[in-house]
């Protein structure tokens, strides 16, 4: 005990003396960063055990401790598919469909091997990063959506849960979770830098990695085809990357074929800024 006293004393001269000094001249914004950055060096490893156990609580809960909040386990979502709704997406919903798509198209990375005052550090920055980057994306949808995209979701209400942790987050039973998304659009269409004009565009189908092999994507699917058939659309275009395989299966079982790699379907790629992930186009005729 004695010990750890004499290393905290030595701390704080070395870290938050320091510090301070500096602070004076620093604006209050980066000032209380400066302190809290020094607190969470010195409540580290305090911290560390804290979190050890409730990263242990929340995996008795959910089956995973790693677990985001839109990752459902396999186990909660026996529960949850049976309230699953597929309708569109409403104003305040699309900040959660921004952390889906985060979630599936640029996961987060997994915390490297560090002493776990850096991995505190390292996981507080990646918290702190992608909090940012949700709040981007859903500003970026927002404006898809007044520019004429349509965000279909599937949502689930988790009726049969307890209140639980999920994700480092607490939530209550009855709380909906936006599970699955597609974006429905005809701005792809419109651009004057390809000759394609006869459809609408789907983009950004994303289904939380719990709920797949449950039949979601197709009922996203049939959704947008629905309101594409209301709006009078010829047909359907999409691009899949070539090595997606489920994906592929997926669009073909609902009658989307692959069109040519010729220079229609080409210009129209490279108009979408596409061309670097040498994507397959799809179509579907309505």
């Amino acid at each position: 005990m004695s010990t750890f006293i004499v290393l905290l004393v030595a701390s704080v001269h070395i870290l938050y003396l320091p510090a301070l000094a500096a602070a004076e001249t620093m604006r209050d914004d980066d000032r209380i960063a400066c302190v809290r950055a020094v607190l969470l060096l010195l409540a580290a490893p305090v911290c560390e055990g804290w979190a050890g156990h409730y990263r242990f609580v929340a995996s008795t809960h959910t089956g995973a401790a790693s677990c985001h909040r839109y990752t459902a386990t396999r186990a909660t979502c026996a529960s949850l598919t049976d309230h699953l709704v597929i309708r569109k997406a409403s104003h305040d919903e699309l900040h959660d469909v921004a952390a889906l798509q985060l979630e599936v198209f640029s996961p987060p990375p997994a915390t490297p091997q560090l002493l776990p005052v850096f991995a505190s550090l390292f996981e507080a920055n990646q918290r702190t990063a992608r909090r940012e980057m949700q709040k981007r994306l859903t500003a970026d949808l927002q404006k898809r959506v007044e520019r004429g995209s349509t965000f279909f979701v599937a949502v689930t209400l988790g009726t049969d849960m307890d209140a639980h942790f999920v994700g480092g987050q607490y939530e209550e039973p009855n709380e909906l979770l936006v599970v699955g998304a597609v974006d429905l659009s005809t701005q792809e269409m419109e651009l004057p830098t390809h000759s394609l004009c006869d459809g609408m565009y789907l983009s950004h189908m994303a289904v939380s990695p719990g709920f797949r092999q449950r039949g979601l994507g197709r009922r996203l699917l049939l959704a947008a085809e629905a309101e594409a058939c209301q709006n009078e659309a010829e047909g359907i275009y999409l691009h899949v990357e070539p090595n997606n395989e489920p994906a592929i299966r997926l669009y073909e079982s609902t009658g989307f074929t692959s069109k040519p790699n010729s220079a229609v379907y080409a210009t129209f790629t490279r108009a979408l800024d596409l061309v670097s992930r040498n994507p397959v186009v799809m179509y579907k005729p309505l």
